[in-house]
Order: C-alpha cells, then structure tokens, then sequence
C-alpha cells in the first residue's frame, strides 16, 4: 500500500461542484443504504468529463500507469462500501487507488486486508487489485465523496 497525503488537485472545487450538480450517478451493489456511485453510468469519468483532467494529472505526475477506469462514490450518513476486491482474470496485477476529495471527521475509514487505513480529505491511496477492502460506516452528518480507479 501507498498512502499520500494532501494530494494537490488544482480544481477540486471545480470537480465538488460537477458532482453536486450532475446527474451521473446510480446506486451500487456495493454500497449500502441510499450511497451513490457513478460505476454503472460513468465509468470512465478520465475519459467522459474534462472536469476530471487535472486530477487524472496529478495521479499519473506520481505513479505513471494509465488509467483502465474511474469513478465516483458519494456516502451519505449511515452507509458504506462492502467488502470486495477488483481484481480481474482479464487484468491482473491492476494497481487499484483511492482519492478522498470530501472526507468530514468521524466519517469513516478505508479497511485494506483487515487492517483500518486512517484517512483524512486530499488522501490517495494505491494498493494491490487482489486486496479485499471496504470503508467503514460514515458516522458523520455530511457525505464522504471518493474518487476510485483502477490503473494498469
């Protein structure tokens, strides 16, 4: 696992803002409750909404590996990611990651393998395709916004 902290993102604003407004998102086997994910819809926000460029940027600025795909997940209060992995028999070896673009105090953690990863707004994090994570429950009053991707 990496973890970077206050990942620079010149347009986070810019990108909060797009996700307020926009009609992109769908509920997610994955997540629990009323949580939203643009997975289904708009897999490839890198590619479908130049919103998304300048934080495309700042990834690959740190790890140089394409993007296979990206997407957003909103968690409103009381819910959470499920336990999962992405890996894939078509892509292995993926490198999955986790940029935290709204992250309120006491809205829970990211679980890697068991193991609780403390994580705070402007965090990013890489970690192997094979690795079962999920997020614990948002037990703040705002939504925890993530921005997930795979890269290969």
């Amino acid at each position: 696992m990496i973890h970077i902290h206050n990942l620079e993102v010149e347009n986070k604003e810019d990108i909060k803002n797009f996700l307020k407004q926009s009609n992109i998102f769908s509920s997610h086997k994955l997540q629990t409750g009323n949580a939203l994910s643009t997975y289904e819809l708009y897999g490839k926000l890198f590619e479908q909404f130049d919103v998304f460029d300048k934080l495309s940027k700042s990834i690959t600025d740190i790890i140089n590996i394409p993007f296979m795909d990206m997407w957003a997940n909103v968690n409103p209060p009381g819910t959470n990611v499920k336990p999962h992995n992405h890996f894939s028999e078509k892509h292995p070896n993926s490198l999955v990651g986790v940029y935290y673009l709204n992250k309120p105090i006491n809205s829970g953690n990211l679980i890697i393998e068991g193991t609780e990863v403390e994580i705070n707004e402007d965090d990013l994090i890489f970690f192997k395709d094979v690795d079962m994570h999920w997020s614990q429950t948002n037990g703040s009053t705002q939504d925890r916004v993530a921005i997930s991707f795979n890269m290969l």
